[in-house]
């Protein structure tokens, strides 16, 4: 093996464990709740449903000021929409595993809160797709990504340059490659 064959070897293998090591919980977290989704978390993310009734003064109601109603409402959702009407004030709030819609009579103060709750089943498959997470989250997705494709073209590079293990290796890359393709032309959807 060349001199250029053994520093490529060496790096890529110290590159791919170390990448992989600092992504396995990330890797693992992204790979399980895939298979939950896959499978429609196995039913067990029943949205459980609950109804409270609510009152806002009367002031606030009627000022319908963001801010100050969401700080009076102290849900600790994070805030898909905030809309305000003429009769009343409608406000949708999500996290990971968590719905509520809460409708607020202006005229009155009156109103309720509709929760829907997923449990850690319902999270995890939110987290997985990025949903009511934010911009951190989102981020972390990113870097996961990108700590993949590093590990697999690592991993690539490292079986490319074992002459024992090489002839294997491209199978097996080619083998997955193939199937991919197939599963996705062949098998219909639906």
């Amino acid at each position: 093996m060349s001199v250029l064959g053994k520093e490529l070897m060496k790096w890529s293998r110290n590159l791919h464990i170390y990448v992989s090591l600092l992504g396995f919980t990330l890797f693992l977290f992204f790979a399980l709740s895939g298979i939950q989704l896959t499978h429609e978390s196995f039913g067990l993310d029943e949205a459980k449903a609950t109804d409270q009734a609510l009152s806002l003064p009367l002031k606030l109601a009627q000022q319908a000021q963001r801010e100050q109603v969401l700080s009076h409402l102290k849900t600790g959702l994070g805030v898909e929409r905030f809309e305000v009407r003429e009769r009343e004030i409608e406000i949708s709030l999500m996290s990971p595993g968590q719905r509520a819609q809460v409708r607020i009579d202006r005229a009155t103060g009156k109103g309720e809160i509709h929760r829907e709750q997923r449990g850690w089943i319902g999270a995890m498959a939110d987290l997985h797709k990025g949903a009511a997470t934010g911009w951190v989250w989102r981020l972390l997705m990113d870097i996961t990504c990108v700590w993949i494709v590093v590990s697999s073209i690592t991993g690539f590079l490292m079986v490319l340059t074992l002459p024992k293990r090489k002839a294997w290796g491209l199978i097996s890359v080619a083998a997955g490659t193939i199937l991919a393709i197939l599963a996705y032309v062949l098998i219909p959807v639906g």
